[in-house]
């Protein structure tokens, strides 16, 4: 069976023929050195247990959660596809107790305070808090903006007859839009791709250190950067998302200072990561099934149906992780308390005992049930301006670039495993 390994020559192109080979032969899998050990990963491939653990309580994000006595100590670096963090949660001072939230360390100091990594009863009031901002209603008023950005960006694209769609068009479209939301200025909007970049790998790549120096300067960069922004904005409100988060409340909570500057860095980095992947995989896919392309120009209609469809097919988040709380017997496997638990969304999402025939796109296919923005509690917050950035550069592109093709034979991935996107995607148009 054919190791679970990222950079391995084609890889990226078989993915999901070796998902199916897991997942029908090995469907619960110990990755690492052998039991026991810290040292490894069970990862499970089926869509029954991938969507019972994200819904478990007994699973859980952060090893402190767990093990809270053992809060505080160090930590090693995560492997490759598990979270970049099992750092302890810490005790947060009253925003007025702090003039300046202090620089973390680490990437993973920053990240642990993310609500991704978060456990209830902190998960369950950081939520609440941050609610507001993506409501369907609050989601939809922003719908002509994100036209109006689409065909900006697909104009000097119909000037010179081609352009790399990952970094002409998929990739500014979400930063934009998430940038706007935050109030950042347009013309610092540069640096969150290597922001971006560089902390993407810390939770994607196998670690070294050299990526955990990369992850640690734009860790400290942003966060030094952000908290000037929200300085601005705490002396002069506006009407954009940093504002809201500042004046955030709820039964008398609130964020604390370093709460508020890590969720804005979370929204900047997951504001863009998902959608970037999902325009860029969802346009291979179709300009590789020219049929289903064709259908979604003549019934744009199908839009919502089809992103949908293109989340299942092909996730822009592969995988993520959580950590057992106690001794969980599951696929005839005993996983134990404290063992890290990698849940393969792209493989859930092809078992073909949920979504028959599961290797064949089809933007008609009804009841899909895919685990593309995770689930339960930690059901991923910002899907539903994600679901409508995707329609509306999918259709806008179908739209004015009726003749879009490929430009190349065989598109780049990046590396890694988490997340699932293209390096680059050359296209030519007329």
């Amino acid at each position: 069976m054919e190791p679970l390994n990222p950079w391995t020559e084609g890889f990226h192109e078989r993915l999901y023929d070796i998902y199916r080979d897991y997942r029908e032969n090995r469907p619960v899998h110990w990755e690492g050195e052998p039991l026991p050990s810290t040292r490894g990963s069970w990862y499970l491939f089926r869509y029954a247990d991938v969507s019972a653990v994200l819904k478990d309580s007994r699973f859980v994000k952060s090893l402190a959660t767990v093990f809270p006595e053992k809060a505080g100590a160090p930590t090693e670096p995560a492997p490759a596809a598990a979270d970049p963090t099992a750092a302890a949660e810490s005790t947060h001072p009253a925003p007025d107790a702090l003039a300046r939230a202090p620089r973390p360390v680490t990437f993973g100091d920053m990240a642990s305070q993310w609500i991704l990594f978060r456990d209830p009863p902190d998960h369950t009031r950081l939520r609440r808090l941050v609610n507001v901002a993506f409501t369907p209603r609050a989601v939809m008023s922003y719908s002509s903006r994100v036209e109006q950005i689409a065909g900006e960006l697909l104009r000097p694209a119909l000037r010179d007859g081609g352009m790399d769609l990952i970094a002409d068009f998929a990739f500014p479209l979400p930063v934009i839009v998430i940038a706007e939301m935050l109030g950042v200025p347009a013309e610092d909007r540069g640096k969150f791709r290597v922001w971006s970049n560089a902390m993407a790998a810390a939770l994607d790549t196998e670690w070294n250190e050299e990526i955990d120096r990369r992850a640690a300067q734009a860790t400290g960069e942003i966060w030094e950067y952000l908290t000037r922004i929200i300085e601005k904005r705490r002396e002069n409100p506006g009407a954009d998302l940093l504002s809201a988060l500042i004046a955030a409340r709820d039964q008398g909570d609130r964020l604390s200072e370093d709460e508020l500057v890590a969720m804005a860095i979370l929204l900047l980095v997951a504001g863009h990561e998902t959608t970037v992947n999902l325009i860029g995989n969802g346009m291979l896919a179709l300009l590789q099934h020219p049929g289903q392309m064709e259908l979604l120009q003549r019934e744009p209609q199908r839009a919502a149906q089809a992103v949908e469809e293109l989340l299942r097919y092909d996730a822009p988040v592969q995988m993520t992780s959580r950590f057992a709380a106690v001794d969980v017997e599951l696929g005839g496997h005993v996983i134990r308390k404290g063992d890290n638990v990698v849940v393969v969304i792209g493989s859930a999402n092809r078992d073909p005992e949920v979504h028959p025939d599961p290797d064949r796109l089809d933007i008609t296919r009804q009841a899909i049930h895919h685990l593309g923005f995770g689930g339960g509690i930690h059901y991923c917050l910002g899907a539903p301006l994600a679901r409508r950035e995707g329609q509306i550069a999918l259709t806008t592109l179908l739209k004015e670039t009726p003749t879009l093709r490929m430009a190349c034979d065989k598109p780049s991935w990046r590396p890694g495993m988490v997340f699932r996107g293209l390096q680059n995607l050359p296209v030519e148009i007329g």
